[in-house]
């Protein structure tokens, strides 16, 4: 779904949504140049707000959450999102989580994680514990979007609803544990191009329980077990609560907040 505005065939501003997970739609590639006395930019989002006060009221729609990935340097959307989020002050109404970004190469040599450290998909009791962990990190909405534990089921999947379009839009939780204490996270996002923004939703979300404990060659082999769904060269790391890069000293090219 696309908004635009435009002058004599000239695009002045974009912005594009798509339905990313079972109840949250993800708005991307919101951008604008300057055109004399307008905003373009606040027009198309002045536009896609209104659009969205109609499309709630649809249950078809299945619009719970609305989710926007923004760099907090980037002064635009830290201003109207960011801004809104800290006016409000209430995560459960609109949050903000801070995410280190980096590329993770495909392909690398799949290494045995040491004793004592096991991947496996994610337990009810694992995702039990994901959740009181994010609760009182964030205390946001970052799991409600996601759902995890697949509850309020619909009468049909967005999966089902993307293949049976020729599509390809998907996800499955993993968890990294050692000695029976969950250490990670990973929600493994699959998407084809066609239904692709920026990567977002075609590579890896790592929530990190123990930062303090959790090696970084350790994750990092559980995370390249995980890559052989992708035929890219690159995948998006994303990686919660972004301090985990600089508790393990690892470099990161930039911050994203969702």
């Amino acid at each position: 779904m696309h908004f635009t505005y435009e002058r004599n065939g000239r695009i002045y501003g974009h912005m594009s949504m798509i339905r990313a997970y079972e109840r949250a739609w993800m708005i991307h590639h919101h951008a604008a140049i300057p055109m004399e006395k307008k905003r373009p930019g606040f027009l198309v989002l002045k536009q896609m707000i209104l659009f969205l006060y109609g499309m709630y009221h649809l249950p078809s729609a299945n619009l719970n959450y609305i989710m926007f990935y923004f760099r907090p340097e980037n002064e635009f959307p830290e201003r109207i999102f960011g801004g809104f989020a800290r006016e409000v002050n209430n995560p459960q109404i609109c949050s903000l989580d801070l995410f280190s970004y980096m590329t993770f190469p495909v392909g690398l040599p799949k290494n045995q994680l040491q004793p004592g450290w096991s991947l496996h998909e994610s337990t009810k009791q694992e995702l039990w514990e994901l959740e009181q962990f994010y609760k009182h990190h964030s205390g946001g909405l970052l799991l409600d979007i996601l759902n995890p534990a697949r509850q309020d089921p619909i009468k049909e999947s967005l999966e089902n609803v993307a293949r049976r379009l020729g599509f390809m839009r998907k996800w499955n939780i993993y968890s990294l544990v050692k000695k029976g204490c969950l250490k990670a996270v990973l929600i493994v996002n699959q998407s084809d191009v066609g239904v692709n923004l920026s990567e977002l939703l075609n590579g890896i979300k790592a929530i990190i329980i123990d930062p303090e404990c959790l090696p970084w060659e350790v994750f990092t082999i559980a995370v390249a077990h995980l890559t052989d769904v992708y035929h890219l060269d690159n995948i998006p790391l994303l990686i919660y609560p972004s301090i985990y890069a600089d508790i393990t000293n690892v470099p990161y090219e930039k911050n994203i907040n969702c």
